[in-house]
């Protein structure tokens, strides 16, 4: 649940970076928090597949 709910990050990042031109650090961590979640849903995926 709390990953579903940090899919924000993947255009706020996006946002940061282009429209408010952030400092890196801050992009790089948005964008980090982005791709944990992002794998967490590869993860689930595959296992799904899987049949676990």
């Amino acid at each position: 649940m709390v990953f579903t709910v940090l899919l924000v990050l993947i255009p706020i990042s996006a946002a940061l970076k282009y429209l408010v031109g952030a400092s890196p650090l801050l992009v790089f961590a948005s964008s980090a928090l982005a791709i944990a979640v992002l794998a967490d849903w590869v993860r689930r995926a595959t296992d799904q597949c899987v049949g676990r």
